[in-house]
């Protein structure tokens, strides 16, 4: 069994940046994070999608997708959507 990475706070492990952009393939995570409680929610998923973007050297595609999945998700929200992408500023 390989060694696990080193620990960050109680269950939160560091991940390769390999490990990051395979899973952000799927944006579906974004749908998690905007339901996280007792958190800075909005600026966290700005956060994310900027190291993110940083990670996959500057994907354009893969940025505009994830504008558009937080669009869709947040849709009845757009004052939430406006704050959020506001946060990108690549």
């Amino acid at each position: 069994m390989p060694p696990r990475p080193p620990q960050i706070h109680q269950a939160v492990y560091y991940c390769e940046p390999e490990e990051i952009i395979r899973f952000s393939d799927q944006l579906d995570f974004l749908r998690t994070l905007l339901q996280v409680a007792g958190a800075p929610v909005d600026g966290l998923t700005a956060a994310a999608i900027r190291e993110i973007y940083q990670l996959r050297q500057a994907d354009r595609a893969w940025l505009v997708e994830a504008g558009r999945s937080l669009s869709i998700l947040l849709k009845d929200d757009y004052d939430r959507l406006r704050i959020i992408l506001s946060q990108i500023y690549l």
